[in-house]
């Protein structure tokens, strides 16, 4: 679903994967991690979602990324904290758009609900949040807690 900053800045907003949905064609298949998602606008700004400006990333590049460092938590309190504890760092950035190499599974044809428990499962012994199953702007979150 594409969704729009206030400033016009397009962004793809991934809904949940249900049991049961038939998907077709070919999909990506990428880690889900669970970072804070920033994205610049028309202006070079890091933003939220919400069009709500976050600090700190001025001089890093990216468009459309998920920061991520550790885990949630620590994420936004490097981005939140007005003293900078830790630096981010141009690592610590992993594109969405186009999916970052870290991220990225592979694709898979016609996936059907088992195969992508398998997918869910390995990510989710490895401490991940899930994986997101991308098809151009339709994207699928896939974590426990939603199906």
């Amino acid at each position: 679903m594409i969704k729009e900053l206030e400033d016009g800045t397009e962004w793809v907003k991934a809904t949940y994967y249900k049991e049961g949905m038939i998907l077709k064609g070919t999909w990506e298949v990428s880690i889900k991690i669970d970072g804070v998602r920033v994205i610049k606008d028309k202006n070079g700004n890091a933003m939220s979602r919400s069009s709500k400006p976050i600090r700190h990333l001025e001089k890093l590049e990216f468009t459309d990324s998920e920061f991520y460092y550790k885990n949630w938590n620590t994420s936004m309190g490097i981005l939140s904290s007005d003293a900078v504890l830790i630096k981010p760092r141009q690592e610590m950035l992993y594109s969405l758009d186009p999916i970052d190499k870290r991220l990225d599974m592979g694709k898979i044809v016609d996936p059907t609900h088992e195969q992508i428990t398998e997918y869910l499962n390995k990510v989710l012994a490895k401490g991940y949040e899930g994986v997101v199953l991308r098809q151009g702007t339709k994207w699928l979150k896939v974590v426990p807690e939603a199906y």
